[in-house]
């Protein structure tokens, strides 16, 4: 699948160069054109999907906004519920959890009465709503829809699939945060050992199920071997998709702080600091729970080595955010 990688990779550097002949070089006429045909509408939304796939959030966003506004009253049901699933994703990326959730709910409920309630777009549009819920520290709704999916799924097949394993490493880390250590782990390595056994994986589909294994490695105490984990998952989603990028960012921010456990501070500042340069320059969300993990640990990181009034400053920012984002995710 590696030749797959990297063909999807030289789709999006062409994407990139017709999305700014079309808009941008005297070819707006052309774009309107495809935002009306059915060909040209199905086409974005895959475009958009690779944009969002390789973390390039806000030209997804674009590109999806235009498809639903322009064609607010004449876009097919099936391909308006995917565009707002696929918007849900993006938006949640980047922070804006309540505007994830509408588009969530309104997606299922539409691709529910298309397609059925056991459908896999019905039941990854339900994921990522278990997902936002997750992120947004409602652990038992988040508990329940996701439970909802993998039940559905096991009613239709003997694999979880890539909705499935979604669904199961989101479960894992719900189960972490509410104590259940023993069903994170069991869990999670249900989802490995589903991935040893897909033989038509994308190689970036098994990257987040591993680097959530290495967190429950972690939070058991198995510091050297998680260390080990989120080194390789950092090489390999640089390799794919550069520095400039949400997962890279994650995976960078989360070694750094194990490393300022492990007391390797030089090496643990590098990669906090990278991360939070990367979700700067991405224009991620402030309140997006990446960054706040971010400014946490780069506190936690000063106080370790001294600098109090750093660390100070950087916990105060996250305490606002953290209260901001309390405020606005429970309105």
């Amino acid at each position: 699948m590696a030749e797959y990688t990297k063909l999807r990779q030289k789709l999006l550097s062409n994407a990139d160069a017709c999305l700014s002949f079309i808009r941008n070089d005297g070819a707006s006429n052309n774009y309107e054109v495809i935002l009306r045909e059915p060909e040209g509408l199905s086409a974005l939304h895959a475009l958009a999907t690779l944009l969002f796939d390789f973390g390039r959030l806000l030209q997804a966003e674009s590109v999806l906004r235009s498809v639903l506004v322009t064609n607010k009253d004449s876009l097919e049901l099936g391909l308006r519920a995917q565009c707002q699933k696929l918007l849900a994703n993006v938006v949640s990326e980047q922070g804006r959890y309540d505007e994830a959730k509408s588009l969530y709910d309104t997606a299922t409920t539409t691709l529910t009465e298309l397609y059925g309630e056991k459908d896999p777009r019905v039941l990854a549009a339900a994921t990522g709503f278990g997902m936002t819920y997750w992120e947004t520290g409602n652990l038992f709704e988040a508990q329940k829809i996701l439970q909802l999916v993998l039940s559905r799924i096991k009613e239709s097949s003997n694999t979880l699939g890539e909705v499935g394993r979604k669904a199961a490493s989101t479960l894992t880390l719900v189960s972490w945060h509410l104590g259940l250590m023993t069903e994170a782990e069991e869990c999670q390595r249900r989802v490995l050992a589903d991935i040893d056994t897909d033989k038509n994986l994308e190689i970036f589909s098994a990257l987040e199920p591993r680097y959530i294994m290495g967190i429950i490695v972690q939070e058991s105490g198995q510091w050297q071997a998680a260390e080990k984990i989120f080194l390789d998952m950092l090489t390999e989603r640089v390799k794919l998709f550069g520095y400039m990028n949400r997962d890279v960012a994650r995976t960078a921010n989360a070694l750094g702080r194990l490393l300022c456990f492990l007391g390797k501070y030089d090496r643990s500042r590098e990669l906090l600091e990278l991360a939070w340069k990367q979700q700067q320059e991405l224009k991620l969300d402030p309140m997006n729970l990446a960054v706040l993990r971010t400014l946490f640990n780069l506190a936690v990181l000063n106080k370790e080595e001294g600098f109090y009034d750093e660390a100070l400053d950087a916990l105060e920012h996250a305490a606002a955010l953290q209260l901001k984002r309390g405020e606005k995710t429970n309105s």
